[in-house]
């Protein structure tokens, strides 16, 4: 690989974007651990977790619909401010648990303010890097979230995962990641095109791309919102449990090697390998999770092949559209990465209260089976249409 990161121009505005990235997603790690171990605390199920999961996804879907209008409303530094504002207070607010709804209200604004925040920031970096090094940045964002989500759960190791510094530590975080973007106050990207791309339209110019990032994250999103609960389920603490998130996003440097893989890999290949060794681990996660560590294995592998999927269905949607609507483009593949979540969140609280939380890797390996399965048929489809024709000529 003669490639190197030197090769990026990893400019100024660059360097404050990516670590901008990383404090919000140590944040948002601290979270994965906090919020589901202070509702089990309070007496909820997988069932009602679930539900307030799905509340938090659902905000995001009508957030979805007028992104585009709100950045170029409020332009793009506002909105940052006052969703970083709001998600900071919030995240403090939970602490205080006073009823179910009261905090289902709560998962609305986070869900909505994570969703501007995370799209605005990622169709800015977007337009930043070089279309021909497009897969490496995607890469290396990716890598650079993955180390900050695994430093959340570790922080909540030191602090207590039912400890108000806990969810102080998160809101600082946040707002942290806010102060890294004001030196580029005078640079605010021109990415406010109104114009809001359909998920028909998105379906239509790319199947696959709409399937993977789908169940991509019905599963991963299930994966992190049970974690806590299921490693409690086996016998272990609410922090050596959260430690499993961390092990599954440690494996965050693969992200940059799947970058380089796309120099000379096609996305949609990359993306085959990524389900179908998830398959594999979440079937074997059934019927070897006695031992600590070997779980811990899993998940680190699992996060490597999350990673073939995530960072080769991102460069599969930035091909496809054009820089003016990207925003776009963004708000709509997360709208339907947000369908996914809030699919598996349902599913995956009402099938834990039914069989048993125990039993959710097997839960989380039946997207992967659709997925792959359609994938079987589409080909098999193209390759019979294919044959045909030639008979035909």
């Amino acid at each position: 690989m003669k490639f190197n990161l030197k090769n990026l121009n990893l400019n100024r505005d660059l360097n404050f974007l990516y670590l901008s990235f990383f404090l919000f997603s140590c944040s948002f790690g601290i979270n994965n651990v906090i919020f589901p171990t202070n509702f089990k605390i309070h007496g909820a199920g997988p069932a009602l977790i679930g539900t307030a999961t799905a509340f938090e996804t659902f905000s995001a879907i009508i957030t979805a619909f007028f992104l585009s209008k709100i950045i170029a409303r409020f332009h793009l530094i506002k909105t940052l401010l006052f969703t970083t504002i709001f998600y900071s207070l919030t995240t403090i607010l939970l602490f205080f648990y006073l009823s179910f709804w009261l905090w289902i209200m709560m998962f609305l604004v986070i869900g909505s303010c994570y969703f501007i925040y995370t799209i605005s920031r990622i169709s800015w970096l977007n337009i930043l890097l070089k279309n021909h090094h497009r897969g490496v940045g995607i890469g290396l964002f990716s890598m650079i979230v993955s180390f900050g989500n695994a430093s959340g759960p570790v922080i909540v190791k030191l602090l207590g995962a039912n400890n108000i510094y806990s969810f102080i530590a998160s809101a600082i975080l946040t707002i942290a990641s806010f102060c890294c973007l004001l030196p580029l106050k005078k640079l605010p990207p021109k990415i406010a095109n109104p114009t809001r791309i359909s998920l028909g339209h998105f379906y239509k110019k790319n199947p696959q791309c709409f399937l993977a990032r789908f169940f991509m994250d019905f599963q991963s999103y299930t994966l992190k919102s049970f974690t806590v609960i299921y490693g409690v389920s086996l016998g272990y603490s609410y922090e050596n449990a959260g430690l499993l998130i961390t092990a599954y996003y440690a494996s965050g440097f693969f992200d940059l090697v799947v970058g380089f893989l796309l120099k000379k890999n096609k996305p949609d290949n990359l993306i085959n390998i990524g389900f179908a060794g998830c398959l594999l681990l979440f079937i074997s996660l059934i019927f070897f999770h006695h031992n600590y560590w070997f779980v811990v294995l899993i998940y680190f592998i699992l996060g490597a092949f999350i990673a073939c999927i995530f960072v080769a269905v991102y460069k599969m949607m930035n091909e496809d559209y054009s820089k003016d609507l990207l925003i776009s483009a963004g708000a709509t593949f997360q709208l339907i990465g947000t369908l996914g979540a809030i699919c598996g969140s349902i599913f995956g609280g009402l099938m834990g209260e039914f069989f048993g939380i125990k039993y959710f890797p097997l839960i989380i390996a039946i997207p992967c089976l659709i997925y792959l399965g359609n994938i079987l048929f589409y080909e098999k489809k193209s390759y019979f249409k294919k044959n045909k024709t030639k008979k035909i000529s």
